[in-house]
């Protein structure tokens, strides 16, 4: 957190972690708030192309590097230029040279790469995301893809196997969970994210390894 930011809200924590027995899950349940891409958080970091970069939330890195993968410089200034994070999924939205096969091998090891800077460069964010327990899963009942499709409320978000969405950000904040306590071979994740963005290779699941 920079130097004089506002201190993290309270969220109230039937929201934020629910427990169902049986089975035995603990999931917790977000969609605004910390965990969100939307969420005001501040780090500085480098796409592929070396340029160091202040990014203002997640969605931001996100849509930047949506518009690096297809070099729609264009795009990238402009959301560089945002600091309205709906506006800057909306800029996202409009990158030239789109290509839903290529976006999805790569999307969730940027979203990686981006949110691993976030929560390491935002102490208070880092706690509160250690803090959380079990399943992550982004409750947003509109959103199939980063999301559940559900709500936190919706019966059938207690059973992962009747979720609506493919949870992605849930499985990427996950893994930065895991990983954040071995910043080293974080670093290294996102040096290989970035490699592979940037030549275009198809391994969408760097994001998930573990150290050997």
């Amino acid at each position: 957190m920079a130097a004089g930011e506002a201190a993290l809200p309270s969220y109230k924590p039937e929201i934020l972690t629910q427990t169902v027995n049986p089975p035995s899950l603990t999931f917790s349940f977000f969609w605004q708030g910390p965990l969100s891409n939307w969420h005001t958080s501040q780090f500085v970091a480098s796409l592929w192309d070396g340029e160091p970069r202040r990014f203002c939330n997640g969605e931001q890195w996100m849509m930047a590097a949506k518009a690096l993968l297809f070099s729609d410089q264009k795009s990238l200034q402009a959301i560089m230029i945002s600091t309205n994070p709906k506006d800057q999924k909306a800029l996202g939205r409009k990158v030239k040279g789109f290509n839903k096969a290529l976006w999805d091998l790569h999307a969730r090891n940027l979203v990686y790469a981006g949110c691993s800077h976030k929560f390491e460069q935002n102490i208070p964010l880092r706690e509160y995301l250690l803090a959380t327990n079990g399943i992550l899963a982004e409750s947003s009942p509109y959103d199939t893809v980063w999301g559940i499709g559900l709500a936190t409320d919706d019966p059938h978000a207690q059973d992962p196997a009747q979720w609506k969405g493919t949870n992605w950000l849930g499985q990427v904040l996950m893994c930065i969970r895991k990983d954040i306590r071995t910043p080293e071979f974080m670093a290294e994740k996102r040096k290989l994210i970035l490699h592979a963005a940037k030549h275009k290779l198809p391994l969408p699941e760097i994001f998930q390894q573990v150290p050997s």
